[in-house]
């Protein structure tokens, strides 16, 4: 994470803290600020590639401020909060954000996150071509540009593509699937979720060839959609 840099706005002083000395000891250049206030006074002189940002502020809502001061596309935001409801994480990706992490966080599947992002970044620009795979969201089936007839899918297998294919390439945590699936990470076995990918990839090796393709396991985090895929 060599460069990049990350601004934390976090109220609660021992994670904030936590966080920015974690993030420095990766290379990557943090800094934290206890409210909006000091995250606009910072934001006016600097420009971050990362907000890590904290919806319940002192005297401030981080979703509402996301709203009324919507960031350059250049940024990227993950959210981090012990507000886990479904219409939280989804008005939080409606704006634009990358990531939304329950708390209590792992500092690791942070980095993580944040390394992911940063790679994204300094990747060569995609090309215009067209997607390998297209996902149907509404009529709940997969297709690959080279083979004729889509593929069906349950709507659990639905919602686990589409959180995938929101971030090609890039890992997502089990923790964000499981979210996903609107299920809570303390009562879903994640064994549940490893069948349910099990089954995805029998569904498309027949197409991609190699069981291993197009969902990667990433170890120790979750799992990736490797390939070009488009949500229609």
């Amino acid at each position: 994470m060599n460069g990049i840099n990350v601004l934390v706005i976090e109220d609660e002083i021992d994670l904030r803290d936590a966080v920015v000395s974690y993030l420095n000891l990766e290379d990557a250049f943090a800094v934290g600020v206890s409210n909006l206030n000091d995250a606009q006074k910072w934001l006016a002189k600097n420009t971050p590639d990362v907000v890590v940002l904290d919806l319940n502020l002192e005297g401030d809502d981080g979703m509402e401020w996301l709203k009324e001061r919507p960031l350059s596309d250049d940024i990227s935001v993950i959210i981090t909060s012990a507000r886990g409801e479904v219409v939280d994480r989804i008005q939080g990706f409606e704006l634009g954000i990358d990531s939304y992490l329950i708390k209590p966080i792992a500092l690791e599947e942070l980095t993580a996150i944040i390394s992911n992002i940063h790679n994204k970044k300094q990747a060569v620009s995609p090309s215009l071509t067209p997607a390998e795979w297209i996902l149907n969201a509404l009529d709940w089936s997969l297709k690959h540009k080279s083979h004729p007839e889509p593929i069906k899918l349950t709507k659990l297998e639905e919602m686990v593509l589409n959180r995938l294919a929101l971030m090609p390439g890039q890992a997502v945590t089990k923790k964000e699937l499981i979210l996903a699936l609107n299920k809570k990470e303390d009562s879903y076995d994640s064994r549940s979720l490893e069948v349910l990918v099990r089954r995805l990839r029998q569904k498309l090796e027949p197409i991609s060839g190699d069981k291993t393709k197009p969902i990667k396991t990433i170890h120790s985090i979750g799992y990736s959609f490797i390939e070009s895929i488009e949500i229609i």
